[in-house]
């Protein structure tokens, strides 16, 4: 069954505390710094083009159902982005370990988001406690490393860490099979709704963990992304994401929202 998203039929929102994923800390390092597009001589915005619309990836099985990512754009800068998924895709997991349900690149179009793979783990509560689901999006392929994960574990600069953020002590590896080739993992305190992956000393990743009685519940969440002070590149960032229920078409919708372009970024190759 190939999915589609219209508008129109998205659910009536309302604000909910999100329960879920198991986190990840550390400090560090200082870069020279870039400023954004918010005026001189970069406020030309190398991001524009002619892509606007929806665009899907093809449909993977996940559980029992189906699942694929997609991108709304208008010229190429993101309005949206992310998962959806149908409710039997909810059902059919192993009930002791985790299983890898869905690892795979975002639609290739090119456009001004940073982000362009996902991995979706299913943790079952033998393992987490409750069961969930780990929606990552990445900036880098999803890749499979090992020790000494010097990668996943090198030093982050404050500034690239949002303000309350502290390195989950609950985590005993970086990467592995849960996140392959995610990288080391930050929360805010006891909000362990959504979290961030870092690799190579910088932002690789978005990650949020809803539980899937949560996801049955049917009903809307919606939180706000804390930011960084300094993003890892140019280009744009969500500040918002959500999670939806379309009772026409019996599908859920994990989603990253109200993009901004970056004020101030690592230089590349740092």
């Amino acid at each position: 069954m190939k999915l589609s998203f219209p508008r129109s039929n998205r659910v009536q929102r309302l604000r909910r505390p999100l329960l879920g994923a198991c986190l990840l800390l550390v400090a560090g390092f200082a870069p020279t710094l870039m400023s954004g597009c918010s005026g001189g001589a970069s406020s030309k915005n190398g991001f524009l083009n002619q892509n606007t619309g929806l665009y899907t990836s093809a449909d993977q099985p996940v559980g029992n159902g189906v699942a694929h990512t997609f991108v709304d754009l208008k010229n190429g800068l993101p309005l949206r982005q992310g998962m959806e998924f149908t409710t039997a895709a909810l059902d059919g997991f192993s009930t002791n370990t985790p299983s890898l349900a869905y690892i795979g690149p975002m639609p290739t179009v090119t456009n001004g988001s940073q982000f362009t793979n996902v991995v979706l783990t299913h943790l079952p509560a033998a393992i987490a406690g409750t069961e969930q689901f780990q929606l990552s999006i990445l900036v880098r392929a999803a890749t499979v490393t090992g020790e000494p994960f010097s990668l996943e574990r090198a030093s982050v600069a404050s500034s690239e860490i949002p303000a309350g953020f502290t390195r989950s002590t609950s985590a005993q590896q970086p990467t592995g099979v849960v996140i392959p080739g995610g990288g080391v993992i930050y929360s805010a305190g006891q909000n362990q709704s959504q979290s961030n992956l870092y690799y190579a000393s910088h932002l690789n990743g978005i990650l949020l963990g809803p539980t899937l009685d949560q996801l049955r519940s049917k009903q809307t969440l919606i939180q706000s992304i804390p930011q960084p002070a300094i993003y890892p590149r140019d280009g744009y960032f969500p500040t918002k994401w959500e999670i939806t229920y379309d009772t026409t078409r019996l599908v859920h919708v994990l989603e990253f929202t109200d993009f901004i372009r970056a004020p101030k970024f690592v230089p590349p190759g740092s």
